[in-house]
């Protein structure tokens, strides 16, 4: 192939590239994620955290959320992770809640006690993993991060009760 070719290929090439890029950014741009409603209660031996997120999709396309990770901190301890891999698709201009539920085991929230110092401030960090469809061909995850803060007064007293009862409970 001579010079002349190959350089409308690259054309051709940079082109879609662009404007494959201007989707994406226009695509993120259309996308949110909140949580809100985090209640921590005592559920037999264990501790159940529930939320729910609202994902906004204002985009005219469907999209498909491949899956949604998090954590919970109690300041600077990490509570719990969770990870849903349940596939899930948002209608094109429409917004869905996703009632989240972990449960923790004990043992696993004891590990942190030796460094667990609580406070009213609660963060939960999620990261939604969705699909980007590029040029109709190549399919893409990218991930939306949140991070929200709660007062967690009222929480942490639950919480607090919880650990008190499993160090009774090891008393024993």
């Amino acid at each position: 192939m001579n010079k002349s070719k190959w350089l409308f290929i690259a054309g051709i090439v940079s082109s879609i590239g662009v404007v494959e890029y201007r989707r994406y950014m226009s695509f993120l741009d259309t996308l949110s994620t909140s949580v809100r409603g985090l209640k921590i209660k005592k559920d037999g031996k264990s501790l159940n955290i529930s939320f729910l997120v609202d994902i906004d999709n204002r985009s005219s396309k469907n999209v498909n959320i491949k899956s949604l990770v998090g954590s919970l901190y109690s300041g600077d301890v990490k509570i719990a992770n969770f990870k849903i891999n349940q596939s899930v698709t948002i209608s094109a201009n429409s917004k869905s809640t996703i009632p989240i539920t972990v449960l923790v085991d004990p043992n696993k929230l004891l590990k942190n006690l030796a460094k667990y110092n609580p406070t009213a401030k609660l963060t939960l960090k999620t990261k939604t993993i969705l699909n980007f469809q590029m040029v109709g061909l190549l399919s893409i995850p990218i991930g939306i991060k949140n991070i929200t803060s709660f007062d967690g007064t009222e929480i942490l007293n639950e919480l607090r009760s919880f650990v008190d009862a499993i160090i009774l409970f090891l008393k024993k």
